[in-house]
C-alpha cells in the first residue's frame, strides 16, 4: 500500500493491489474519510497465488512503480511494472514491464530524489 496526494494538493490517493497483483485498488481519502474508490485490472500481470512485492510513488507523483519476485508476468519469475499516474484522476496507463528471468526473490523498489531513476 502507498499514498500520494491528490493533485489538488489536500487530499490523498492511497493505492493497493489485490492479492495476485491483477487489479489496483485506488482510494481517495479526504478530511471527509475515504470518498471513492475504484478496482482496476492491473493488464499485463498474470494473477499469482502467494506474490511477494512493493509499490511506490515516484516523488513526484506521476509514476507507479511495482516490483515483485515471484511469477508477475509468467512461470519464469518476477520483475517491474510502472505505470502513469494521475493525480487528479487517481486512473493508472501506460503500463510498461521489465521482467527478471533471474528469478531474484528481493522485494524492494525505490525512485531517485528526482523522479527519473528507480532501482
Amino acid at each position: 500500500m502507498h499514498g500520494v496526494r491528490h493533485g489538488n494538493g489536500k487530499d490523498w490517493w492511497i493505492v493497493n493491489f489485490t492479492d495476485g497483483f491483477d487489479s489496483i485498488i485506488t482510494m481517495l481519502l479526504s478530511n471527509e474519510g475515504v470518498q471513492y474508490i475504484r478496482k482496476e485490472s492491473t493488464g499485463y500481470i498474470k494473477k499469482t497465488d502467494g506474490t511477494i512485492g512493493q509499490i511506490v510513488f515516484s516523488p513526484n507523483g506521476k509514476k507507479l512503480l511495482l516490483y515483485t519476485g515471484n511469477y508477475l508476468f509468467s512461470d519464469t519469475g518476477g520483475g517491474f511494472c510502472i505505470w502513469d499516474f494521475d493525480r487528479c484522476t487517481g486512473k493508472i496507463n501506460d503500463i510498461k514491464c521489465i521482467e527478471n528471468k533471474q528469478n531474484f526473490i528481493e522485494s524492494g523498489v525505490a525512485f531517485s530524489y528526482d523522479s527519473k531513476y528507480f532501482i
